[in-house]
């Protein structure tokens, strides 16, 4: 397995799953478990980027 499909299987067991809508010209998006799908970002990176950044402010939020 290489380097970059280990770090998907690793986002996956944490619960995010990054996809695109129908088509992929239609965005990437990203869920945590089993929420709402949130998107369209232009690229699967981006949606990393997104999902992570939600994540950090609703620890913050919560103050955990």
């Amino acid at each position: 397995m290489s380097e970059e499909q280990l770090t998907w299987t690793r986002l996956e067991q944490l619960g995010l799953s990054i996809t695109s809508r129908q088509a992929p010209a239609s965005g990437w998006g990203y869920t945590w478990r089993s929420s709402q799908w949130e998107g369209p970002y232009a690229t699967p990176i981006a949606a990393v980027e997104a999902a992570f950044a939600r994540a950090i402010g609703l620890t913050v939020i919560s103050g955990a």
